[in-house]
């Protein structure tokens, strides 16, 4: 008789984004999926949702309530507050900056840390945090297509994401483990207003993503063409 294929076990966060509930639609059947959410989430592929939220103090302690001993061979950030500014900077509260820095950068970030100290990872674990190419300091101004009001909290929490995925796996380096940021293109989802990639297409992408990424692309910043784009 053939061996059955062990599973892997995959985290996601942020599981009822549009992107994240296509992925998981089309999702191979050897994984066990877990998910983070602010609220009860439930999906066919899901094997457990967890409500925890951005605003939550997270520690080493807490996440190991919730996953004891389990090793994660995938890691994947779909989490990303994309709310268009309509006020000007300055004008806009300093809490709810630091709230959607929170949600769009620390959080996610934070959980991965803990993950790592718990020894929640496998060696080789592939770990991938939804960026925006808007993030990138060194393109800002210098695409036909940018505007000068742009979404500057959106655009900063992001290039924030970014600083702390290239630490991230700088700390990592002499691991296995592979770290990167990841700019799927413009989805065609209800929060981008547009977009010229179709859902099917960017699940298509990621999974290709996924299989593909080794060492050499850990510490980068990489679209759905794997093409690597500058912080």
């Amino acid at each position: 008789m053939p061996t059955k294929k062990k599973k892997h076990n995959m985290l996601i966060i942020s599981p009822s984004s549009e992107i994240a509930q296509s992925f998981l639609d089309n999702l191979d059947t050897n994984l066990n999926v877990y998910s983070i959410s602010r609220r009860n989430f439930f999906h066919k592929s899901i094997k457990k949702n967890y409500i925890i939220n951005s605003s939550d103090n997270l520690s080493n302690n807490k996440l190991r309530r919730y996953f004891g001993s389990i090793k994660f061979s995938y890691f994947i950030s779909f989490i990303g507050d994309q709310k268009i500014e309509k006020k000007s900077l300055n004008e806009i509260k300093n809490k709810k900056i630091l709230q959607i820095f929170n949600t769009n950068s620390i959080f996610p970030v934070k959980i991965v840390y803990c993950l790592i100290n718990n020894n929640n990872f496998k060696a080789a674990a592939k770990i991938i945090f939804f960026s925006s190419r808007s993030g990138s300091i060194t393109e800002r101004g210098t695409k036909k297509h940018h505007s000068k009001k742009g979404n500057n909290i959106y655009r900063a929490s992001k290039a924030l994401l970014n600083s702390f995925v290239k630490n991230l796996a700088f700390q990592n380096k002499n691991t296995k483990k592979i770290i990167i940021a990841y700019d799927p293109g413009w989805v065609m989802t209800k929060s981008s207003g547009g977009g010229n990639i179709s859902l099917s297409k960017s699940t298509k992408d990621l999974s290709l993503i996924i299989k593909k990424i080794g060492k050499k692309h850990s510490g980068k910043f990489l679209n759905n063409k794997f093409y690597e784009i500058k912080w």
